[in-house]
């Protein structure tokens, strides 16, 4: 593959690592970030 982009292998841990982070980086934001965005966008 000249000038394409090169394949990475990732192990299942990495996946699992990297699914787990989003995960808990969602649940943050749509559980206590929420409070915290809507008070900057409607602060009355």
């Amino acid at each position: 593959m000249e000038g394409g982009a090169q394949l990475h292998l990732r192990t299942v841990e990495e996946v699992f690592k990297d699914f787990r982070g989003r995960r808990a980086g969602l649940i943050k934001a749509l559980t206590t970030d929420v409070a915290e965005f809507y008070e900057q966008c409607d602060p009355g």
